[in-house]
């Protein structure tokens, strides 16, 4: 949610087979109605990916961190071989548009498990690093 409450970002990290969806919706001030921001959902691209595991909207709005972590089941890795990414998106007033590569983590660490950005400081996270701890990583974007 904005500082201002006007738009809200929600996910379904499950949608589609695991593809998982993520929506933005600004309030109209005049109307009281909620519109998709761009006219379309953000997609993650591949199944069992999770897009949409984290998410963490600027307090402005104009910036969007969204993680994809494939998922654990009872606490037993899924995929092996998976090391999850966290994509940060920018609204340019019309659609919103990829802001830097995607950060993405080393092998087997599922990383994008959890994020949260202030301003133009990004941290990413996952709580299954090394099986047996977590791990924070804290990037600045320009």
């Amino acid at each position: 949610l904005s500082a201002n409450g006007s738009i809200v970002a929600y996910s379904s990290p499950t949608y589609e087979e695991g593809t998982g969806v993520v929506y933005v919706h600004h309030l109209d001030p005049e109307t009281g109605d909620w519109t998709l921001m761009g006219g379309t959902a953000l997609h993650g691209g591949t199944k069992k990916n999770r897009f949409g595991s984290c998410l963490s909207l600027s307090s402005d709005g104009s910036r969007l961190a969204v993680g994809s972590s494939p998922p654990l089941a009872v606490g037993i890795r899924v995929d092996n071989n998976s090391s999850g990414f966290v994509r940060v998106f920018h609204w340019n007033g019309k659609e919103w548009t990829k802001m830097t590569k995607d950060i993405v983590g080393d092998v087997e660490n599922y990383l994008g498990e959890d994020c949260s950005l202030v301003g133009s400081r990004l941290a990413v996270g996952s709580f299954t690093y090394n099986d047996t701890t977590g791990l924070v990583r804290v990037f600045d974007l320009l």
